[in-house]
């Protein structure tokens, strides 16, 4: 729920022992929290797999160049 939700259910609804004001002044104290999302930087992952796939395409070519030369 957002503030601004929580404020207009409090002007909707029924008093209480507390005021209105005093329930959106204590709302409007609440401090703004996002969960902070992890930054994620792919350039390792990227240079890992290129790195794997110069190898498998080196050993392909490898063994391609022994069976020619083979033949």
């Amino acid at each position: 729920m957002k503030r601004e939700e929580a404020i207009n259910k409090v002007n909707e609804g029924v008093g209480s022992i507390y005021t209105k004001e005093d329930v959106i002044n204590l709302i409007n104290q609440i401090e703004d929290t996002q969960a902070e999302t992890p930054s994620f930087d792919g350039q390792e992952i990227v240079k890992s797999v290129m790195d794997e796939w110069d190898d498998k395409v080196y050993d392909i070519f490898h063994d391609l160049a022994s069976e020619i030369a083979s033949d």
